[in-house]
């Protein structure tokens, strides 16, 4: 979906349907006094969305997670479902709701765990190292999509237990002859992204400075609306 096509799924969800909060906000930040809202907000999805209803019931709204941070929110805070709910979404506009309802779940989910092995040689004077990690505990990334093939990896597989000291033979070493590549084509995402972020494709440090300490182009949202008139003008 376009930026446009995203922009106007919000709004409708906004306006039309009352099953999202301001979609103009770029606030990542939720006020305490919403938390007690908590349990309402999460039955309404489960009602609108039913491809989240297993993701409800797992969800543990007594769990409080930093989002809730009345100092961190400014004249709107971020993105979140409504208590209402409705079963006359159409496919687009499901689809964002989905998105924004799954993101508000995650944090009534515990913390995702992993084991972690790293392994340092020294060959020739030089230092090697290789590392693996494994996921133990789903968490809140139970909510989103994996390879299967990701999870079945054997962390001993990828980095063996060894006791400090083993002295091992280097059976070979390879020298990969590779040549830099040109940075890729912006899409809509990284554009908007970069306008945001600006800062960092800027030489002139006085510059870079001013742009670093205020929002770049803009917040989010008026980077998305500048996208939305720029793409509607033949360049």
């Amino acid at each position: 979906m376009s930026a446009a096509d995203v922009l106007a799924c919000c709004q409708a969800l906004y306006e039309k349907h009352k099953v999202i909060t301001y979609p103009r906000s770029d606030c990542r930040y939720l006020p305490k006094d919403h938390f007690k809202e908590a349990s309402s907000v999460v039955q309404a999805v489960k009602k609108t969305a039913s491809s989240l209803a297993s993701a409800v019931d797992g969800a543990n709204t007594s769990l409080k997670s930093k989002a809730w941070n009345d100092s961190k929110v400014e004249a709107h805070h971020a993105i979140i479902p409504t208590g209402k709910s409705t079963v006359s979404l159409s496919g687009r506009e499901l689809s964002v709701y989905e998105l924004i309802a799954r993101q508000y779940l995650m944090q009534f989910y515990p913390s995702a765990e992993y084991a972690e092995a790293k392994l340092t040689f020294d060959i020739a004077g030089g230092v090697f190292i290789a590392k693996g990690k494994k996921l133990m505990l789903e968490g809140w990334r139970a909510l989103i999509a994996r390879d299967s093939a990701s999870q079945k990896e054997d962390l001993e597989s990828l980095v063996p237990p060894l006791d400090k000291g083993t002295v091992l033979t280097c059976l070979r070493g390879d020298i990969k002859d590779c040549m830099t590549e040109p940075p890729r084509y912006f899409t809509e995402a990284t554009l908007l992204q970069a306008m945001t972020g600006i800062a960092r494709f800027v030489q002139d440090n006085s510059l870079k400075k001013i742009l670093r300490d205020t929002d770049g182009l803009g917040t989010e949202a008026r980077a998305r609306g500048l996208w939305t008139c720029c793409s509607n003008v033949a360049c």
